[in-house]
């Protein structure tokens, strides 16, 4: 990811720190608890993943590089819907 703090010096693209966020959930999903790389908990570089991107997001440094918007918000919201009732 570069130097230390480097979403304080630098802008930084949302794609990284969400791809980075998802193989750390996958990897701890799958049964690994800690990076290997590391020795820290898979869900702690999950979490500071999305704290990164709440940094950078408030202090202008996220480049927002999302693919354009989709229809995933709302299918969530009504399968979700869907599913609590009885």
């Amino acid at each position: 990811y570069g130097a230390a703090f480097n979403w304080r010096r630098n802008r930084v693209g949302a794609s990284t720190y969400v791809s980075a966020a998802l193989r750390h959930l996958a990897q701890w999903f799958d049964g690994c608890d800690d990076d290997h790389e590391s020795g820290v908990s898979h869900l702690a570089h999950a979490r500071a993943c999305l704290g990164i991107l709440l940094d950078a997001l408030a202090t202008g440094n996220l480049i927002d590089d999302r693919p354009p918007a989709g229809a995933s918000s709302e299918l969530v919201e009504l399968l979700t819907n869907n599913m609590e009732q009885p």
